[in-house]
Order: C-alpha cells, then sequence, then structure tokens
C-alpha cells in the first residue's frame, strides 16, 4: 500500500485496490480517497470546483485541496442523471464517501451507478451511522420512504428530508454516543426559523444539501437485500464492515450483478446476503434496553454502595460524639476533683511522705 496514503485512505483501500481499472469517485470535496496520482481517477460531484470553494470557504474545509470536477451534475438550471453527466462513459468501479445519505432517489441513484460500471464492477460506500453522528436524534430510513421518494422523481432533496436534517441536526462526538450519552433536544443546532428557512428554498426548487437517508449498518443491509427482491437494485453486498467502536462510519463494498442474468426469486434467494437477526430498529431498541438496564443496575449498586459508606459515617460520628462526650464528662470530674478541699489537704500531706520514700529507696 503507498505511503504517503493517510490513514483513513489506507483503511479504505484495504477495502477494495482503487489501482485496478478505471474509477469514479463521487463527492470527493477536500479529502479525495483515490488520489489522482494512484489510480485512473475521475471526480463527480454536484457543483464545479469554483462552487465548491464558495459553499464551504470557512475552517472545517481546506478548499485547497478540492480537486477540479470532472463531471458536473448541475448545469445550472436542474441536476442532471449521472448517466446523462457522463455520457458514453464507463467505470470498473466507484467510490462514494459519505455520499449515499444524500443523494435525493436512493432507488435511482443506485440504479444510474449500476448503469455506467462493467458486470462485476464495484460500489465501495463509506456511510455515516446516524447512531454514531449528528443524525442520533433521528429515526433510520425506511422503504417505504425510499420507494416514495423514488416514485416522485426526487431529483432535490425533499421538503421531508430538508426539514428533519435541519430541525434534528445535533452535534455529539462518536466517543460520547459509543459510551451510551442520550445528549437531548438542547444539542440541537438550528432553531425551528433556520429548518424554515431550509424548507422555503426545497420548495422554491433549490438543490438544499441535507442527510436525506439515516442509516445503521444493519438497516442498509436489509435495505438493499431488500431492494433487490423488489426488482430495483442490482447490487449484491460482498463486504459489510461495521461501526468500529469510537467511529461514526461503516463501510461497504457492492457488486454490480451480471446484467445478462434472469434474477428469479430462487436465484436471488442463493445470492449470499449477510442480513441480521432481527430488523434494525428492533436490535437498537434491544441494546438500548440492554443498555439501560445495565445502567439501571449500576445505578442501584451505587446507591447501595453510597447508602452503606453513609451508614458507617454516621455509626462512625455517633461513636465519635460518644466519645468526645465521655473525654469531656472526664475533664469535667477531674476538674472539679482538682478543685476540692479534701484533693488539695491530701496532696500537701502526701508530699513529705512521698519524700521519705525515695529517701529510703536511695
Amino acid at each position: 500500500m503507498n505511503p504517503t496514503l493517510n490513514a483513513r485512505q489506507k483503511m479504505m483501500w484495504s477495502l477494495f485496490d482503487f489501482s485496478e481499472g478505471r474509477g469514479l469517485e463521487i463527492g470527493p470535496l477536500h479529502s479525495a480517497i483515490v488520489p489522482r496520482e494512484l489510480a485512473q481517477v475521475s471526480y463527480l460531484d454536484v457543483f464545479g470546483r469554483d462552487k465548491l470553494v464558495e459553499h464551504y470557504a470557512g475552517p472545517l474545509v481546506d478548499v485547497s485541496l478540492i480537486p477540479e470536477i470532472d463531471y458536473v451534475l448541475s448545469d445550472g438550471d436542474r441536476v442532471r442523471s449521472i448517466p446523462e453527466t457522463i455520457g458514453e462513459d464507463r467505470f470498473d468501479w466507484v467510490m462514494a464517501s459519505h455520499v449515499i445519505e444524500h443523494v435525493p432517489d436512493l432507488v435511482g441513484w443506485l440504479q444510474q451507478i449500476a448503469s455506467i460500471v462493467s458486470d462485476g464492477g464495484k460500489l465501495v460506500l463509506a456511510v455515516p451511522d446516524r447512531r454514531y453522528c449528528f443524525d442520533h436524534h433521528r429515526p433510520a430510513t425506511t422503504i417505504g420512504q425510499v420507494l416514495q421518494a423514488h416514485d416522485s422523481g426526487d431529483t432535490t432533496p425533499s421538503v421531508r428530508a430538508v426539514y428533519d436534517s435541519a430541525r434534528s441536526y445535533a452535534p455529539a462526538s462518536a466517543a460520547e454516543l459509543w459510551a451510551g450519552e442520550r445528549p437531548g433536544y438542547e444539542r440541537r443546532e438550528h432553531p425551528m426559523s433556520h429548518a424554515l428557512a431550509q424548507v422555503e428554498k426545497a420548495r422554491g426548487g433549490e438543490y438544499v444539501d441535507s442527510h436525506v437517508w439515516t442509516f445503521t449498518p444493519g438497516s442498509l443491509v436489509e435495505q438493499l437485500v431488500e431492494l433487490r427482491e423488489l426488482g430495483l437494485s442490482e447490487w449484491a453486498i460482498d463486504v459489510h464492515r461495521p461501526t468500529a467502536p469510537g467511529q461514526l462510519e461503516f463501510h461497504m463494498v457492492l457488486r454490480r450483478l451480471p446484467r445478462d442474468r434472469e434474477w428469479t426469486e430462487d436465484l436471488l434467494a442463493t445470492e449470499p446476503h449477510p442480513l441480521p437477526d432481527l430488523p434494525d430498529w428492533i436490535a437498537d431498541d434491544r441494546d438500548l434496553r440492554v443498555r439501560l438496564r445495565e445502567q439501571q443496575e449500576e445505578i442501584a449498586r451505587l446507591k447501595s454502595v453510597l447508602r452503606r459508606a453513609r451508614s458507617r459515617k454516621r455509626r462512625a460520628q455517633a461513636a465519635a460524639e460518644k466519645a468526645r462526650r465521655r473525654e469531656a464528662r472526664a475533664r469535667e470530674q477531674l476538674q472539679a476533683l482538682r478543685s476540692s478541699t479534701r484533693y488539695r489537704v491530701g496532696s500537701v500531706v502526701a508530699k513529705p511522705a512521698d519524700l521519705a520514700r525515695r529517701l529510703r529507696r536511695g
């Protein structure tokens, strides 16, 4: 592996060797997974480099690293399809890092990519896990939503997607979310007015970049399998790498199914796909309940420890107070004794006798 690659690039290249064949990277922005000097790669994005630099100017994106875009989807009046944009060009692989969640029509996007890659060609995905990124307040995408967007022929993010993405945006680190912390609505970054302003732009036909879809590793597997069984997708799952602890994204490599093969129900059933044992949202809910029960048990244990410690402290304080009272009484009795006439007379008489005893011993 090339030593000039950074850690994230090396991780993605461990999934797939991008130096093989001709490829297309979608949405490279300032951190392309596949540098031009290491592979035969072209870049595609909604906007050209100048507009991307203008849009992302600020401290979060090093705009000097944004490459020239070979294929620009927006022609100024509308967002064109991928096949329409690239013409007759064809590819052996496509790389899409943090792209699939942005596409307005998921079904259409998968079909468009399937049309520009060779049989057996690969689609490599890096996808944010909604549980460990700023989408943690949002529920998972459903197949019904995906079908509705496809039936509507969405070419820009829908009002539903724009509102949900803007209103639910709640920054939180992957580390705290992995630790089981669940930040509340106070973490939401944008007020209602911002979300409604974004919606008005979407209603006016403007392309408002949003997280249209929210996934977990399990939910995307379920949906890719379901779409294929519905006859709406020509992709099989070759590699499925779940979100690593402490990280916010997961990875997949999809394989384009042969064009000349009739994918009957029997053949679909034999095509390997790692379906989870439970629907993703149930597994998530179950895991959350398990974590909640574990936390409740830990809280109960700690409360018990605290009660015992407080009880020991109260007993120690009571014993110390009792000892202080005994000491005070002893001091009072000693002072009273020393102040008595009998004590003073006895002391005078005792002194000669004590002296005589010392002399005899000497």
